[in-house]
């Protein structure tokens, strides 16, 4: 009997073992036979659905490619970096290392539509660097949830390049499976007060963020950015003669080709986030692009207080007023004093006033 007892625990130890070595590989990444060096990694949501693949091309160049369940949303997509006075840092790398991190919390926002929300995400960070002279080095952090995806270039502290960092732009590709429906307004640097047009993929040209689309097998997604601080916004503009992809396209400085300007290392870009969920309203509710927003750097928040309030804005919207002077001029003393008697008979806090010079 206790013979048979040992084999049966020897027996469960094997398993084990061998189960705990299969759950390691299967998530291991590529390694190339002839230089021995890693060549493609991937990450996983935490609940399995949305899968994130990175490797490098033949020559050296950073690409990464997302699927949700059985649906390929973005191809093999390029990323890379243009500089003013330093060559481009887009190619000619490899994979120095990797690394995977899991992170679950519930925090609990200011105000907002949820009382909590919870941040889940896993984490796949890709150190790169330059084969060559000079050795550049630049990660890219990967964060994956279980409603999109979102990435961000990170140029760490380093001697071989110039802090004086002028960037003219990110190559950032975003090169989608199918000719999607799409959501779109115009970009326009100026405004974002544009009614949407629907239109396959295939007939748009520069459009603004949130930019929406709907495959053909129903899922939706949204490419947008977060942690947008000190760096120039993001548009997406038609790569001319590849299909169905778009490129970043970064707001312009005046009388300058660059776009961002850095003195000093490190620089981390603002995450550039793709949004997906099983139908429209998965999007408005997905919390991801709050998750990858800095968190507040205001430490009392007691006199924040939400509340709602009234304004003549939404005259001007409708028709009913107009924000030029003339017969139907909506900006005025007398309007104002309308609205202020207005708020409090329907319980409304405040008052948004304009005005015009």
């Amino acid at each position: 009997m206790a013979i048979k007892k040992s084999f049966i625990w020897l027996f469960m130890l094997c398993m084990m073992f061998s189960l705990s070595v299969s759950m390691v590989w299967a998530n291991s990444p590529e390694i190339s036979g002839d230089t021995h060096k890693v060549m493609k990694t991937s990450v996983s949501s935490p609940d399995g659905k949305v899968n994130l693949d990175f490797h490098l091309t033949d020559e050296g160049e950073p690409q990464y490619e997302v699927s949700y369940g059985n649906h390929n949303l973005i191809e093999p997509s390029s990323l890379g970096f243009q500089f003013k006075e330093q060559a481009p840092m887009k190619n000619n790398f490899e994979i120095v290392n990797t690394s995977v991190k899991t992170f679950n919390e519930i925090w609990k926002p200011v105000w907002g539509e949820k009382k909590q929300i919870k941040n889940h995400y896993k984490q796949l960070t890709v150190h790169l660097q330059e084969k060559d002279e000079p050795n550049r080095k630049m990660n890219i952090e990967f964060r994956v949830f279980d409603d999109g995806v979102g990435f961000r270039y990170v140029l760490p502290e380093q001697q071989n390049l110039d802090q004086n960092l002028q960037i003219t732009s990110e190559d950032t590709e975003f090169r989608f499976s199918d000719n999607n429906t799409s959501w779109w307004i115009p970009n326009d640097w100026d405004s974002y007060e544009y009614n949407y047009t629907k239109t396959p993929l295939s007939e748009v040209d520069e459009v603004s963020t949130p930019f929406t689309m709907k495959t053909p097998d129903g899922v939706h997604l949204t490419i947008h950015e977060a942690a947008l601080i000190d760096y120039a916004g993001m548009a997406l503009k038609a790569v001319d003669g590849e299909e169905n992809t778009l490129k970043s396209h970064f707001a312009p400085w005046p009388n300058s080709d660059v776009k961002v300007k850095k003195d000093d290392l490190p620089v981390e870009t603002p995450w550039r986030t793709i949004e997906i969920g099983e139908d429209a309203g998965d999007l408005v509710e997905s919390d991801m692009i709050l998750n990858l927003n800095e968190p507040s750097a205001i430490e009392d928040t007691s006199w924040i207080e939400p509340m709602k309030y009234v304004g003549v804005w939404w005259e001007m919207i409708s028709g009913k007023s107009t924000w030029s002077s003339g017969e139907k001029h909506g900006a005025t003393t007398e309007n104002a004093k309308r609205y202020i008697d207005f708020a409090p008979d329907y319980d409304l806090d405040e008052v948004v006033q304009y005005a015009k010079r």
